[in-house]
């Protein structure tokens, strides 16, 4: 079963689908979210991002995950990215 990427950007909601394998970042890019990033290292915490909703392989702080380190998990079918409540 294909997992949704639900992303909220500036109040913007967008919806796709998540390729296997990727971070939640590369998935907003590859579809042309607006999502905040910098090093994609994991080090600069720019595309720090909420969890809203499903499960990610990370271990999330308080529901924040880095999205360029982060991917859902197999079992989670929607997963809510909120950039905005961070």
């Amino acid at each position: 079963m294909a997992t949704t990427v639900r992303f909220i950007v500036k109040g913007v909601e967008t919806e796709v689908v998540y390729e296997p394998g990727d971070t939640i970042l590369d998935t907003a890019l590859r579809n042309s979210v607006n999502a905040p990033y910098s090093c994609m290292e994991g080090i600069c915490a720019t595309c720090e991002a909420r969890i809203v909703e499903g499960k990610v392989d990370d271990r999330a702080e308080e529901g924040k995950v880095l999205t360029c380190q982060t991917k859902p998990l197999p079992e989670t079918t929607l997963l809510v990215v909120d950039y905005d409540k961070v």
